[in-house]
């Protein structure tokens, strides 16, 4: 068997040098590729428990938002309810105040003329933009037929109304509502006056109230 030359030789050893180099390289990439899933996996996880924090935070922070404007609402509304429970309390104490006052003044007039008990009474109230020489027209107009006393200026009435409190009044009530629709219609204002009959106890002699609202004001009264 003839002996490889030493060309030959070379080439096989260079051969296994590359096969060799080769092998190792394989292995070095195999380890690499392990290496890159692994930090792959770290990456994906750590992202996630990121995401998942941030997305917590984000929930909090939105929860304590809406909290914040739940707390806001509620401390309004308690706040409206408490200037609506005020406000009652001082229309109340006004209204009976005003009946109050209203009775004197009628037993005062009794005292003044024995006579005027037995006349219908109309008393006036009014609120808001109107002024008091419109009304005091309007009192005149109704002196025609009535008895009434000087009106009243209140700090608040709700709806325009005619009142009455004795059952048998309710008649002259309508009569009378009907009379100062008219007045404010001559003057070119538009008046909606229902007839409403109030239970007052306290009230000692027949008598009809005539309320007019700052809503129903008449530009005319100027």
């Amino acid at each position: 068997m003839t002996e490889p030359s030493l060309d030959d030789q070379i080439k096989v050893a260079q051969l296994k040098k590359l096969q060799a180099e080769t092998a190792k390289v394989k292995a070095e990439t195999s380890k690499l590729w392990i290496e890159v899933g692994k930090l792959s996996i770290s990456v994906f996880v750590g992202l996630g428990i990121g995401l998942f924090t941030q997305a917590t935070k984000v929930d909090w922070a939105t929860q304590e938002k809406i909290e914040a404007v739940s707390s806001k609402e509620a401390e309004k509304k308690q706040a409206v309810e408490k200037k609506e429970t005020e406000m009652l309390k001082d229309s109340k104490e006004s209204y009976a105040s005003l009946k109050k006052e209203l009775t004197w003044v009628t037993g005062e007039l009794v005292k003044l003329n024995p006579d005027y008990k037995k006349k219908s009474l109309v008393y006036v109230q009014f609120y808001g933009r109107t002024t008091r020489s419109f009304i005091d027209e309007l009192r005149n107009s109704l002196q025609q037929n009535y008895k009434v006393p000087g009106a009243q200026r209140v700090w608040k009435i709700q709806n325009s109304e005619v009142r009455y409190f004795v059952n048998s009044d309710k008649e002259k009530a309508v009569r009378i509502a009907e009379q100062v629709m008219n007045f404010y219609k001559t003057k070119n204002c538009e008046l909606n006056l229902p007839v409403k009959y109030v239970k007052m106890p306290d009230v000692k002699y027949s008598a009809v109230e005539v309320w007019l609202s700052d809503d129903d004001f008449c530009n005319n009264s100027r």
